[in-house]
């Protein structure tokens, strides 16, 4: 949730939409967040001196309508119970390879797997998988090989470029690059950026003071909103 001026903008990573609150609206699931629905509910009530009622019940609708986009989890299920459960067993069999070159097959092969599983799984549980799946080195290093930045940065893009069946965006791009450094113990940050005017999204790697898989004077027009070491 990234707030600008008391109306706030809901980043959704898993389909790549985002979601704009008005001030009442902000207000009520900002204070629902901090003290539960029926505080909130109270407290803008109380501001703009309508019913409770009111306010409690149009809290609890905004509430659920954010739960059925999955924008926000209830931990209890008190918005809105589901008991659905998606299985991406397809998916993390293609992601279980290990990175040990740079090479175009392998980048290639990642790509795919990464456009997969985003689509299967969405942005934060991909994420979590592929950091079981591709393990670091046990080198962490500070300063990557000599050529390691350059093959990566220009194999990445090279083979993103070229795909023609599957539409490669940024965030494949940065997912596979972090991945591939991770996966020859050099230390790198993915990044997730946002502009507000016009609101968009963009994704990018970092590493040893450089920018990959995307040009540096782009990338700083962005806001960063998360980053993953």
């Amino acid at each position: 949730m990234v707030a600008q001026e008391d109306v706030a903008r809901l980043l959704d990573f898993e389909r790549g939409r985002f979601y704009a609150l008005d001030r009442i609206g902000t207000a009520l699931l900002t204070l629902a967040l901090e003290h539960g629905p029926g505080a909130a509910a109270a407290r803008v009530a109380a501001r703009y001196a309508v019913s409770f009622d009111r306010v409690r019940t149009d809290t609890f609708v905004l509430l659920g309508d954010l739960e059925r986009r999955k924008l926000i989890v209830s931990d209890t299920g008190g918005f809105r119970h589901t008991g659905r459960r998606r299985l991406a067993r397809r998916a993390q069999a293609r992601c279980g390879a290990h990175v040990r070159s740079p090479g175009r097959a392998n980048i290639l092969m990642h790509l795919m797997s990464a456009w997969l599983c985003l689509r299967l799984l969405g942005w934060h549980r991909t994420l979590r998988l592929w950091e079981r799946l591709h393990r670091p080195a046990l080198n962490n290093q500070v300063t990557p090989p000599h050529g390691l930045l350059e093959s990566v940065d220009q194999g990445v893009r090279a083979a993103a470029s070229r795909s023609l069946l599957l539409p490669m965006a940024c965030k494949e791009r940065a997912l596979v690059a972090f991945q591939l450094l991770r996966c020859q113990g050099v230390r790198a940050t993915l990044i997730v950026g946002i502009q507000r005017h016009p609101f968009t999204a963009h994704a990018w790697v970092e590493c040893a003071g450089r920018t990959i898989t995307d040009d540096a004077a782009r990338c700083d027009t962005f806001t960063r909103v998360a980053w993953y070491d």
